[in-house]
């Protein structure tokens, strides 16, 4: 009782939590960062909120722009066991993590969720997703790459539906664990969200903030800035318009030589295209021009800027218009000339091009090994080091430059060339004599020692130089197999961010196009990432998701938990085929004779002889990696030096 009155606090909401103590596979990558916070149900005077709390101390508030109040999944998950907390969730800054809020679109008790929610999950159909810990909202996760990304709009003012949109923001997301449907790896998201941003962009709490609309001051209030003008499209505009372009360069060093400023500079030219209200030919223009500096192009990036021109057209007192455009071309030596009138029938090449399903012949797929590495496909052989990715590699090369039987009676591979990339051995001491001893035949293996652009030799890069090994392949020709060791190696120094899923998926989806073009099977070695508490194989290949996502086959090498000094060739993932029989395998001395200084060449290959111990404690971690029961396997006896687990 407090001066006469007495204040009654409602009933605090049910939480609705899965087993937060088990994570979803998708976010078991989160589970050893410092990131996580708990939280507790708390009144403001108005309604429940759910403020963070410190895992480490939850009678403290925690920030969720401050890492220093951020911690463990371990203390988070205490404090709600213990009663001091309802419920756990990470911070999202600095994460490479987006999604969606879908508010007051489920019912709780039922479960039953809304059309209009429905819509947005089928829209993102591989992505993972929970009900809230309130029961009644969904929210959808993904990766993403946007910065200080967080619209939100009210559909509903009445029913309170909303939807948010977040992405490396000072948010901190609550987590249920209760997931919908199922989800092993995070997809990317970026070009979803920022499709929704822009339909619902007419709402009116729309707050985007992906990228800076313009370094120039904002409109005062009593500027009132002219509506934009239309030009009507005609093809001799645009050609006067890329003209004009032609003459101004994109190479960031250029511009700024030329003009003082580079980042403005292109802006500018983007913003007046748009304002000539040519829809997608508008953009399509400005896509082509910056395309040009291949170093920096990001399409991406430019749809979201170029949205952001849409939105804002009426936020600047002064219009970039058209003009802005054709005073830097002349300034860039220009003479303003009007290119020449096309033919009546230029236009109708543009095109959508469509194939028709019944023009389409249905196949098979067509294995190199069969039922565990296919033709035309991408796939991954992972493990820490010695563990025999080589050795394997090299014996994929014996099977297909020299009819070397497939173990366990899995037949043989269809003959041909091997093109072998080596960033790491030595091809004379090291890889030559692996091969050698694997029984290849060396006349069909080519080594790619680099790429020679413009007069000089330089590492081949994933990021640049397919068409050189298209080229490559049409010359060695009938090339049947791509032996990539390691895929990170290729990936071009400082120019791809071997930790994001965007720039990974950008690199391996054109070697994936190339491998279903010319129908050559592409194997690339990785190594397993230092997170070795982590039980499952696809989160340790490399330091990206994306590696694994990308390729349809990804198989494990990992120490045998029963028999020492034995391997184990395990099924990670496999999209094409029901494999369940793990291999077992050894290393074998096999000298190769002497040099003429009288040294010896020998090395190791896949060997029999393998001697039964009991499994070590050590071994017991990888389990969960082995898709087959451990316990009560049988050996049996297989050419090659191959042992199948059953």
């Amino acid at each position: 009782m407090l001066g006469g009155h007495l204040f009654a606090m409602p009933r605090k909401p049910q939480t609705y939590n899965g087993d937060i103590s088990k994570l979803p596979p998708a976010l078991m990558h989160l589970r050893d960062e410092k990131v996580w916070l708990c939280w507790r149900w708390f009144w403001n005077g108005k309604k429940f909120t759910k403020p963070p709390y410190r895992a480490d101390d939850p009678e403290r508030h925690a920030s969720t722009s401050d890492p220093t109040t951020w911690g463990s999944y371990e203390e988070a998950i205490a404090q709600v066991q213990g009663g001091k907390a309802d419920g756990i969730g990470f911070a999202l800054k600095g994460r490479n993590i987006g999604g969606i809020d879908l508010d007051h679109c489920r019912d709780p008790i039922t479960g039953q969720i809304d059309p209009w929610a429905n819509d947005y999950i089928s829209r993102c159909t591989e992505a993972y997703v929970e009900s809230t810990v309130s029961g009644k909202g969904l929210r959808i996760l993904g990766t993403g790459e946007l910065k200080n990304f967080a619209p939100k709009f009210k559909l509903d003012q009445e029913n309170g539906r909303a939807v948010e949109l977040f992405c490396n923001s000072n948010h901190y997301l609550t987590l249920s664990c209760n997931q919908i449907g199922r989800c092993m790896e995070l997809p990317p998201i970026d070009d979803m969200m920022t499709t929704i941003a822009a339909e619902l962009g007419s709402q009116p709490n729309f707050n985007f903030n992906a990228v800076p609309v313009s370094s120039s001051p904002p409109a005062s209030s009593e500027e009132q800035p002219d509506k934009p003008k239309s030009s009507p499209w005609n093809y001799n505009e645009e050609a006067h318009l890329r003209a004009a372009l032609a003459h101004i360069p994109t190479d960031e060093a250029a511009l700024a030589e030329k003009f003082g400023h580079a980042h403005s500079i292109w802006v500018n030219i983007g913003r007046a295209i748009e304002r000539l209200d040519w829809g997608e030919r508008g953009f399509a223009i400005w896509r082509d021009w910056s395309a040009q500096n291949t170093e920096k192009f990001n399409e991406k990036g430019l749809r979201t800027q170029w949205n952001s021109f849409q939105r804002n057209r009426n936020a600047r007192g002064r219009p970039t218009t058209i003009a802005t455009v054709f005073r830097y071309a002349m300034k860039c030596g220009w003479s303003g000339d009007q290119p020449n009138q096309p033919d009546e029938q230029a236009d109708t090449d543009d095109d959508l091009m469509t194939t028709e399903a019944t023009s389409l012949k249905m196949c098979g797929v067509d294995w190199l090994w069969p039922g565990r590495f296919a033709r035309g496909k991408f796939g991954l052989i992972a493990g820490m080091p010695d563990m025999g990715k080589g050795q394997i590699a090299a014996f994929l090369a014996a099977a297909v430059t020299a009819a070397v039987e497939l173990p366990c009676s899995e037949g043989n591979t269809p003959q041909g060339n091997v093109i072998w990339f080596n960033a790491e051995d030595s091809a004379k001491d090291t890889v030559i004599p692996r091969l050698v001893a694997a029984g290849v035949d060396l006349k069909h293996i080519h080594f790619v020692n680099c790429a020679r652009v413009d007069g000089e030799n330089r590492t081949f890069n994933l990021v640049t130089d397919l068409r050189l090994l298209r080229k490559a392949i049409k010359r060695i020709g009938n090339v049947v197999l791509i032996i990539i060791d390691p895929v990170s190696a290729y990936l071009g120094v400082g120019k791809v961010d071997g930790r994001s899923a965007t720039d990974v998926r950008s690199i391996l989806t054109p070697l994936k196009d190339l491998a279903e073009e010319i129908h050559v099977a592409v194997i690339g070695i990785a190594h397993f990432n230092k997170k070795d508490d982590i039980k499952s194989a696809l989160l340790r290949v490399s330091d990206s998701i994306a590696y694994v996502a990308a390729a349809r086959h990804v198989y494990a090498d990992i120490d045998d938990p029963e028999i020492k000094d034995a391997k184990l060739f395990v099924k990670a993932k496999n999209n094409l085929a029901h494999d369940t029989k793990a291999l077992r395998y050894g290393f074998g001395g096999k000298p190769l004779g002497m040099t003429k200084s009288s040294a010896w060449i020998s090395t190791h290959r896949i060997s029999s002889g393998i001697r039964s111990t009991s499994r070590s404690r050590q071994m017991r971690r990888w389990r969960q990696l082995v898709v087959i029961p451990l316990s009560g396997r049988r050996e049996s006896s297989c050419s090659n030096g191959w042992g199948l687990g059953r």
